[in-house]
């Protein structure tokens, strides 16, 4: 069928698609969407600014990324993807584009039971398949796994830790302790170390001068390990 969207993508017949910066209608379409649902906005650290979200499941994913030192930084709602499926015409707005050490990724949290689950996932697949053509990771997760335990508990026993500035000697006695037990440590053995000062380990991971284990199954026992450049 004629187009005037570009970079066609063979699938269920023909799909054409493309990637555009949000326009008034996106926004409309937004605002509608979300005065019938749970949304609001995150203090974010990682971005020096609220950022929003749409339903509780984005929330949570940018909480997880907020801890994740690997992700140097995120966008809410980045952009609109155009496509034409089964000769209809439409748009997605993913939930986050994150920039990571291992390059770009766009994520989406969604449903993974319902009536709607079989739309999301075809929806997942034509997302991931354009970007994809576009040389970008794509990840569509269920809410269930952002909040997998004991993963999702401990990155908000981490965020706890938000508002605590370190001071760089009590930073630089964390390192130090690291750097003794060969680059890593659980934060039960930095508290037998370090004491109170052990504290200042989890505001150091959220600033990403450390690396953290959270598949621990419980927050003393989480793994810190020094990250390449150390402290900035």
């Amino acid at each position: 069928m004629p187009s005037d969207i570009t970079g066609a993508w063979q699938a269920r017949g023909h799909l054409a698609a493309r990637v555009r910066p949000l326009d008034s209608v996106d926004l409309d379409m937004l605002a509608r969407l979300t005065a019938r649902r749970t949304n609001g906005v995150i203090a974010s650290l990682k971005n020096a600014s609220p950022v929003r979200w749409r339903r509780p499941g984005e929330r949570d994913l940018m909480l997880l990324l907020e801890v994740d030192a690997g992700v140097a930084g995120y966008q809410s709602l980045p952009e609109r993807v155009e496509y034409v499926l089964d000769g209809k015409r439409r748009r997605h707005v993913p939930a986050v584009k994150a920039d990571t050490d291992c390059g770009a990724i766009v994520m989406d949290v969604f449903p993974d039971r319902g009536e709607h689950a079989p739309w999301f996932r075809l929806l997942a697949e034509v997302v991931g398949a354009i970007y994809a053509r576009r040389g970008i990771r794509y990840r569509a997760m269920a809410q269930a796994e952002v909040r997998l335990e004991p993963r999702f508990g401990n990155a908000l026993h981490v965020l706890d830790y938000r508002s605590v500035r370190p001071s760089p000697a009590a930073e630089l006695r964390v390192v130090e302790a690291l750097t003794r037990r060969g680059g890593s440590a659980t934060i039960a053995e930095l508290r037998g170390m370090l004491g109170d000062g052990a504290d200042a380990t989890f505001p150091m991971a959220l600033r990403r001068v450390l690396n953290l284990d959270l598949s621990a199954p419980e927050p003393s026992l989480i793994r810190a390990s020094l990250r390449a450049g150390g402290l900035a």
